[in-house]
């Protein structure tokens, strides 16, 4: 799963969790317009713990 976090208009942190891929998360920070310098929107992936063996 990926999530988006950014700094909204008012000096906030935001998150919005969900996104199955990070083109969809992409694809949402694109249609609600979140500036790339200003809001500094980021997509990160969360990993289940079952992801996490293969990195060990």
């Amino acid at each position: 799963m990926y999530r988006v976090e950014w700094i909204d208009d008012h000096a906030d942190f935001r998150v919005k969790e969900g996104f199955k891929t990070s083109i969809e998360a992409h694809d949402w920070i694109k249609k609600h317009k979140l500036d790339p310098i200003f809001d500094c929107a980021m997509v990160f992936c969360d990993l289940d713990e079952e992801s996490l063996k293969h990195f060990n």
